[in-house]
């Protein structure tokens, strides 16, 4: 859903980040309009972790998740559907290598950053089954979106007192890492500056709106292990090796050139962040 949809009932949470926002575009002279007397981009983010952490904590590790086939992502969890796995990394891994030229000879229509550059190069050499399935029970796993995201929230009832938002698309819904969307969102939409201002808060919201829920639900055990700092680390890892595997795609998909160099820059000033070294650099997740 975009912007362009937009109703008297609700509309999509992403305007309130901005006219940068590519997804926003066409509707910058509306924006003031629909911003008016309603949260700023700090406030939904803050909204939109505390939902993630709730839908996140009803099936956290549930194992009955895997035999739902019909879940993105339960088989690989179960270790089975490497076919299918292997066919999204190399939809992306094809999109990659019919770029690089262009970025070697500077023929590109993106202004490319050298670091994310390096990146996307180790990220793509470590695509391995084997290797994602040893990494899988490193990291806890539940229920999750897929395509997190701020215009993947209606904001419903604005300017009244019930005003909330509430997630909408679940299209890709799945099974997978909670803490990736949060770094799939903030890439997708924040300001790298707000982002390094309130990242390491937001997260910690999360984090305390998780355990609360896990510990509602009698999993004492899963809350006292599931470290703040575990979560952020997801969080860096997760929302890297997944724009790792959305850039080279969206721009193959022959995207205008400026939305391209805007999710571009987006993740380079992530990367620049937190990840200086291209070898730490996780694999796409798919």
């Amino acid at each position: 859903m975009n912007a362009t949809s937009s109703m008297a009932s609700g509309f999509a949470s992403g305007v309130f980040f901005g006219e940068a926002q590519p997804n926003n575009w066409s509707v910058r002279e509306k924006l003031p309009e629909l911003c008016a007397g309603n949260p700023g981009p700090e406030q939904i983010t803050v909204d939109a972790f505390t939902l993630y952490a709730r839908m996140h904590a009803v099936y956290w590790r549930d194992t009955s998740l895997c035999t739902k086939h019909w879940l993105r992502g339960a088989n690989w969890q179960a270790g089975a559907g490497e076919a299918s796995w292997s066919a999204a990394q190399a939809q992306a891994q094809g999109a990659w290598s019919s770029i690089r030229p262009s970025i070697e000879s500077g023929d590109s229509a993106i202004r490319w950053d050298k670091h994310l550059v390096a990146c996307l190069d180790a990220s793509f050499s470590k695509a391995d089954w084997k290797r994602y399935q040893a990494e899988l029970p490193t990291r806890p796993f539940a229920l999750v979106h897929g395509d997190a995201h701020a215009h993947n929230f209606m904001w419903v009832g604005q300017r009244t007192a019930a005003a909330r938002q509430c997630l909408i698309d679940f299209e890709m819904v799945g099974v997978g890492s909670n803490a990736q969307e949060l770094g799939q969102y903030v890439i997708s939409h924040v300001p790298p500056e707000m982002r390094r201002a309130r990242a390491k808060e937001w997260v910690a919201t999360y984090h305390t709106a998780l355990l609360t829920a896990l510990r509602e639900r009698g999993l004492e055990s899963e809350a006292v292990t599931y470290t703040f700092e575990a979560c952020f680390a997801e969080y860096v890892m997760g929302g890297a090796g997944r724009w790792a595997w959305f850039v080279p795609v969206l721009i193959a998909m022959g995207l205008p050139a400026p939305m391209n160099q805007y999710f571009h820059d987006q993740l380079a000033a992530f990367l620049h962040d937190h990840l200086s070294d291209p070898a730490d650099m996780p694999m796409p997740r798919v």
